[in-house]
């Protein structure tokens, strides 16, 4: 049975927990800048992403008029049935791990807008209207589309945290230089956790290099594995928990829709 005035009612329990909440500024006021995210991460491959957010810190604020947390779906005809798994995959592992619920859009004017697009990439946090996250077909496996998601979600990639330069160095002479914006350190509430290197958001150690040596090496010890895009660590698991206050709120629901010219994959995915 689908009860669709109850999901969005616990949506906004579940995504708008008072006390902690990213403030986000309208589209208009946000200094803007571009990030050119194009080469190989694990099996992510983002491009640009225009990132609307001016101020980046969490504060104690609660608008409700802001939740983020309203999707829409949509599979080009040259995807099929795998790919939905994938996607009730990515988002199922959220619901199992976390509070963040994925319901489906009704008539909600904020969501995200998941397509098949070029490449994969993501707004930081949320950017108002119909928000798009691009997942290409190279990306559509569930480590990948968590990465997006915890984009959406409102967390950079691990290696642009304030602390990083104290768990990693950044060798910026090896990146290419059209790519050197992406390592920029970002002014961010780490949420009092530790740096983690297996993050699903962490680069691995030759992301984005221009002379095929390493951009991104851990320290003390240089052999520390860095970047992987299989699932959620643990600790990607405890920032969501910890961001959102989910020790609070324990729901159990998940539902998601697939918008698509083909019926077939509307099937696909109520099997």
């Amino acid at each position: 049975m689908r009860m669709k005035g109850v999901f969005k009612k616990r949506l906004k329990t579940a995504m708008c927990t008072k006390g902690v909440f990213k403030k986000w500024l309208k589209r208009g006021n946000a200094n803007e800048r571009s990030v050119q995210e194009a080469a190989k991460d694990g099996n992510v491959y983002e491009r640009s992403v225009q990132e609307v957010a001016k101020e980046r810190q969490y504060t104690n604020h609660l608008d409700e008029s802001k939740c983020l947390g309203v999707f829409e779906i949509i599979i080009k005809e040259n995807e099929g049935p795998s790919d939905v798994a994938a996607l009730n995959e990515a988002m199922l592992e959220f619901a199992t791990l976390t509070c963040i619920r994925f319901v489906e859009r009704t008539t909600e004017a904020d969501y995200l807008q998941i397509s098949s697009g070029g490449g994969c990439w993501s707004y930081i946090g949320k950017a108002g209207g119909a928000q798009q996250v691009s997942l290409s077909a190279g990306c559509l496996t569930k480590g990948p589309i968590q990465h997006e998601l915890n984009h959406a979600l409102g967390f950079f990639h691990e290696q642009s945290r304030s602390d990083r330069d104290n768990y990693v160095t950044i060798i910026t002479e090896n990146i290419a230089p059209e790519y050197r914006p992406n390592f920029k350190k970002e002014n961010s509430n780490n949420l009092d956790l530790q740096y983690d290197y297996s993050s699903i958001m962490h680069y691995p150690m030759y992301a984005f290099s221009g002379n095929n040596g390493p951009t991104i090496v851990p320290k003390p010890n240089p052999n520390t594995p860095i970047g992987q895009s299989d699932e959620l660590s643990n600790l990607d698991i405890a920032k969501i928990n910890t961001l959102y206050q989910c020790e609070r709120k324990r729901l159990s629901i998940l539902e998601t829709t697939v918008i698509s010219s083909s019926p077939e994959w509307l099937d696909a995915r109520s099997r």
